[in-house]
């Protein structure tokens, strides 16, 4: 439990898009946490679950803590870096358990899944990319090492295609062949194992794009698959 005194302007600034998406996407059903901004090892942004994190003269509330970061990119990245963490407070608030680890991704609650540029095997991820030191510091060591850190040995036990088995939602899997930090075998490889299973799953691959979708008509195809599939899914 930490103390709230004040705000500085940037904070003011995030508080007023906490507001606008609040009201946008989520009737505004969202009580405003706490919005902070420091240094977020490993992360772009982060909601805290419990309640009483911050307390000030008004009450105790959650936290989103937006990465300092964060804030030297572009505004519709910290927009969707905001909204990501409003998810998760939404789904906090609602039981829903929407977070990866212990294969929770699966479990019946949702009727379809997107993965964009998503990482599907992390040990083969962990070589299988132009910028290793990254992976090295993400997951915290290699997966062949014997006496690894136990931050490590949980990312790998927790990887997604170690859980194959237990998948049950379709999903929509899309990728860039030019994004060399998260290749397309990693989409390819969640798309094939979801049909290997008998799980509805579509794969959209782009040739000519990275972690990004920048062409214009390529944007489009985009847009139209993400909302066909949620339409397909979600309207039944």
């Amino acid at each position: 439990m930490k103390q709230l005194t004040s705000y500085n302007r940037v904070a003011g600034y995030l508080n007023k898009l906490f507001d606008l998406l609040n009201q946008h996407f989520f009737e505004n059903e969202l009580a405003r946490p706490t919005l902070t901004i420091q240094s977020t090892p490993k992360a772009y942004a982060h909601f805290s679950v419990r309640d009483d994190t911050w307390v000030s003269t008004v009450g105790a509330t959650h936290e989103i803590n937006i990465g300092a970061g964060t804030l030297a990119r572009p505004i519709e990245f910290i927009c969707a870096d905001l909204l990501h963490e409003m998810c998760h407070y939404y789904c906090q608030l609602h039981g829903i358990k929407d977070t990866s680890r212990g294969n929770t991704y699966h479990n019946k609650r949702f009727k379809a899944f997107l993965a964009h540029d998503g990482a599907f095997n992390l040990e083969s991820m962990y070589t299988d990319t132009e910028e290793a030191w990254f992976s090295n510091w993400e997951y915290d060591d290699a997966y062949w090492n014997k006496d690894q850190s136990a931050n490590a040995k949980k990312t790998y036990e927790n990887s997604p295609h170690k859980f194959v088995d237990k998948w049950d939602t379709p999903i929509l899997c899309i990728h860039g062949e030019k994004d060399y930090r998260i290749n397309a075998n990693q989409g390819m490889g969640a798309f094939n194992a979801a049909r290997m299973r008998g799980i509805p799953a579509e794969l959209l691959i782009y040739p000519d794009e990275n972690h990004w979708v920048l062409k214009p008509q390529n944007g489009v195809l985009w847009q139209r698959t993400f909302f066909g599939w949620l339409d397909k899914w979600l309207k039944k």
